[in-house]
């Protein structure tokens, strides 16, 4: 699922997140989570690019596309463990 919007941290990211048990909704800002939306954005930008890549018969040109994803989501994940951090 490529839509950022529909995956499900992104439903998480937008709509609302337990934190400490509480529900954050509409967090904008808070506790580093644009940040965190602009990772997630960039994720999924660079997926797409990577299959349509595939898609269009660049297969090479697509795998070596996917250091970089992965540079991403390793990215993501670090801001995300930051935030668990007391």
């Amino acid at each position: 699922m490529l839509d950022l919007n529909q995956c499900r941290f992104g439903i998480w990211l937008h709509t609302g997140a337990l934190v400490d048990g509480v529900v954050l909704p509409g967090r904008g800002e808070l506790l580093g989570l644009q940040s965190i939306d602009v990772l997630h954005q960039k994720l999924h930008a660079l997926a797409a690019e990577v299959l349509s890549l595939n898609d269009d018969g660049r297969r090479a040109e697509a795998m070596g596309r996917i250091a970089e994803l992965h540079a991403l989501r390793d990215m993501l994940f670090e801001k995300l463990s930051n935030l668990l951090q007391p």
